[in-house]
């Protein structure tokens, strides 16, 4: 119990405290990230191909991918400090990648 406390102690100490008292672990990091850049390209595909669809089939997709992504943030909010790091690193460093992707890819086609 004692050491659980020190644990506690030293993550305050350090200026990242865990509600849990469990230190944020690097692979569960790593895979929160993963998981928020697959939901981001995922999100973004659909929403391409929803810009070619009927005005009213659009309408209820956007909503549905609405409500499908405050689904999935709510899951990741509900976790530890780890999994919201990561989701949100994943989230972010994304697009900026996937951008530069595809301007490589029209630069080597032409």
């Amino acid at each position: 119990m004692g050491t659980r406390l020190t644990l506690v102690a030293e993550e305050k100490r350090l200026g990242f405290p865990n509600l849990k008292g469990c230190r944020m672990d690097i692979l569960t990091v790593l895979a929160a990230a993963a998981f928020g850049s697959t939901v981001y390209l995922i999100a973004f595909s659909t929403v391409k191909w929803l810009d070619r669809k009927d005005l009213k089939i659009k309408v209820l997709g956007l909503i549905l991918i609405g409500l499908a992504l405050c689904a999935v943030v709510g899951m990741v909010a509900a976790g530890s400090t780890g999994v919201i790091v990561g989701f949100v690193v994943g989230g972010v460093l994304t697009p900026p990648v996937h951008r530069a992707l595809h301007g490589r890819m029209r630069v080597a086609r032409t």
